[in-house]
C-alpha cells in the first residue's frame, strides 16, 4: 500500500516565458505536505468500482470479437471467396464486403462509445472512476466495432450472392 502523497503541476503551452515557478511549487507543496495528517492505513478493504466485474466481462467479450472476427469473416463470411493467392481483382472480390462493413462498424463504434462515456457518468465520485469508466466506454466501442462490422459484412456478402 503506497503511503505517499503526489502532485502534479499542468501548465499551458505559451508564447510568453513562464515566470520561475519551481520554488514557489516546492514550496507550496512541502507546506500542503506539513500541514495533511498521517496517512494511516484504515481497517477492513476499500469497496470495488461498481463497473469492475462489468469491465472484466466487457474485456473478455471484447477480446473473442475482435480476435475472433477476422477468422469468422474468412472461414464463414467470405465463404471460399478467398484463395491463398490471389491477384488484386480476387482480393476485392474476398474483402468487398469487409471494408464498407468495417466504416459502418467503425460509425456504430463512435456512437456507442459516446453513449457508454455518458452512462458511466452516474459511477463518478471515486478517484478511480475516470479509468473504470473510460476502459468500460472503449471495450463497449470495440464490441460494437467488431459485432456491427462482421454482421454488415455478412449481410453484404450474402447479398452479393
Amino acid at each position: 500500500m503506497l503511503r505517499e502523497i503526489t502532485a502534479t503541476m499542468i501548465s499551458f503551452p505559451s508564447l510568453t516565458r513562464p515566470e520561475p515557478t519551481g520554488a514557489r511549487a516546492v514550496d507550496a507543496f512541502a507546506r500542503l505536505a506539513r500541514s495533511m495528517p498521517r496517512v494511516q492505513a484504515l481497517a477492513g478493504t476499500h469497496a470495488s468500482h461498481p463497473l469492475g466485474g462489468a469491465n472484466v466481462l466487457l474485456g473478455v467479450l471484447a477480446a473473442v470479437t475482435f480476435f475472433g472476427g477476422m477468422p469468422l469473416y474468412c472461414g464463414v463470411i467470405a465463404d471460399g471467396r478467398c484463395a491463398n493467392e490471389m491477384s488484386v481483382s480476387e482480393a476485392a472480390t474476398c474483402l468487398g464486403p469487409a471494408i464498407p462493413g468495417y466504416v459502418v462498424g467503425l460509425v456504430v463504434a463512435v456512437v456507442v462509445g459516446v453513449l457508454a462515456s455518458r452512462f458511466t457518468r452516474r459511477y463518478r465520485g471515486r478517484s478511480d472512476s475516470a479509468q473504470y469508466g473510460s476502459t468500460f466506454a472503449w471495450l463497449a466501442a470495440v464490441i460494437a466495432f467488431s459485432v456491427t462490422g462482421a454482421l454488415v459484412s455478412w449481410l453484404l456478402a450474402a447479398g452479393r450472392r
